[in-house]
């Protein structure tokens, strides 16, 4: 006569088997009251079902047996395309005496189990049972607190994806979760700041360009770094450090991106490079002030593993351009992934997206592809604004309507995913 609930059938076969489940479930084994050390098992026992009025996506007018009045299930299904008590919402609370039924849209109903096992009488409205029905309301409420919210036993861990200068609300609607963005100025400060807060909220992570990644902006005519330019680069960031921090623990602010392409920097003689001690200089400048957010250069992890101070390194992959000795983008990713991992950086891995001349579904199944790499931290889209280059970007790839392009972007998130 023990009261049992469905969900104490797994419950029961993981005590017998020794499974140890990975998430919260309400089950309780069944193997004390099939030895007989006890008839109690719970004082109460729910259920729930139903749908809302005008939920028409519950009522499986797709089934066959909704069109065929000798298929098997064609009573049941008549019943569900009811607005009446048939198929409408309701929660349950028995106990060994009581049963207590609340409707969403009809009336309660509560009967006495021990006088009216058949459920005949509807005493809801008896004041004489008014003390027991305010206990089993009271019992159900607490049922549903207890039972409403679940904490995962392990972060679900996944990678931020998404792309270069999307505006985090298009990168939102898209469901990308990370963004490589580019402020200067007190302006870009301002700007930084709503972004931030409205990332936080969207659970985005951003990758921020701090100041011009110009070379001619922050290096000297020799090529040395241009402390005092820098400072004038970097100072309205510092000065709302404070604000800035803020974000970096729970990952908002992913990471701090500084100079684009130290190891080749535009304008300067091939083979030319910034000096690394000098970008170094620049590294714990930021990092005395937002500590704790890995920092890094647009340069491969050939080059940001001798950048004392650094945390991150990019790659980056056009189809028709790969490496010297590479003939798949995502073999040169995966080796430059295991470098910077090697050496303890962080990599941020990236297809270039308006310059590459592909297809939308090579370019997005390489995409999946490299977000799929154990290694990679962070994946992005390298890319400028659209009309300076002759093919789509990012955010107009994904709008591809073909089902094959969809179907590739849906696999996105789970290629994401992180042990």
């Amino acid at each position: 006569d023990a009261l049992v609930e469905l969900i104490d059938f797994p419950a029961t076969v993981e005590a017998l088997t020794g499974i140890v489940p990975g998430h919260d479930h309400f089950g309780r084994s069944l193997l004390p009251v099939l030895a007989g050390e006890t008839d109690v098992h719970r004082d109460a026992v729910f259920c729930e079902g139903g749908r809302r009025h005008g939920e028409r996506q519950c009522m499986e007018l797709e089934s066959e047996s909704s069109q065929v009045p000798t298929g098997l299930y064609w009573p049941r299904v008549q019943l569900q395309t009811s607005e009446g008590p048939e198929h409408s919402k309701a929660i349950m609370c028995r106990t060994q005496a009581y049963k207590y039924v609340r409707r969403l849209y009809e009336q309660d109903e509560l009967y006495d189990l021990r006088a009216d096992p058949q459920e005949v009488v509807n005493r809801v409205d008896d004041p004489a049972l008014a003390g027991v029905l305010a206990q089993l309301k009271e019992r159900l409420l607490t049922h549903y607190q207890e039972t409403c919210d679940v904490v995962p036993h392990e972060t679900d861990r996944a990678i931020p994806w998404g792309a270069m200068y999307v505006p985090l609300d298009v990168a939102s609607e898209a469901g990308m979760t990370g963004v490589v963005g580019y402020y200067r100025g007190e302006r870009g400060v301002e700007r930084l700041l709503v972004d931030l807060a409205f990332a936080r909220e969207r659970g985005i992570s951003l990758i921020v360009t701090m100041g011009s990644v110009s070379p001619d902006d922050v290096l000297d005519t020799d090529g040395h770094i241009d402390m005092p330019a820098v400072r004038r680069e970097l100072d309205p960031f510092l000065a709302a450090a404070g604000e800035l921090s803020e974000y970096v623990k729970d990952r908002t602010l992913w990471g701090i991106r500084f100079l684009d392409e130290p190891h080749d920097p535009a304008g300067y003689p091939r083979g030319f490079e910034v000096e690394v001690s000098e970008l170094a200089e620049v590294y714990s400048l930021i990092q005395d002030a937002v500590p704790g957010v890995p920092i890094g250069s647009t340069a491969p992890p050939q080059y940001m593993i001798r950048v004392p101070g650094a945390g991150l390194a990019f790659s980056q992959v056009i189809h028709h351009k790969l490496p010297s000795g590479y003939d798949d983008p995502i073999a040169f990713q995966r080796d430059q992934a295991a470098l910077a991992h090697e050496h303890g950086l962080l990599f941020v891995a990236s297809i270039n997206a308006n310059t590459n001349p592909i297809d939308n579904l090579t370019f997005l199944r390489t995409y999946r592809e490299m977000c799929a790499i154990p290694a990679v931290d962070f994946a992005t889209a390298w890319q400028w604004p659209q009309g300076h280059h002759p093919q789509p970007s990012f955010e107009a790839r994904l709008t591809d309507a073909d089902p094959a392009v969809q179907i590739e972007i849906a696999l996105i998130p789970e290629a994401c995913r992180r042990p």
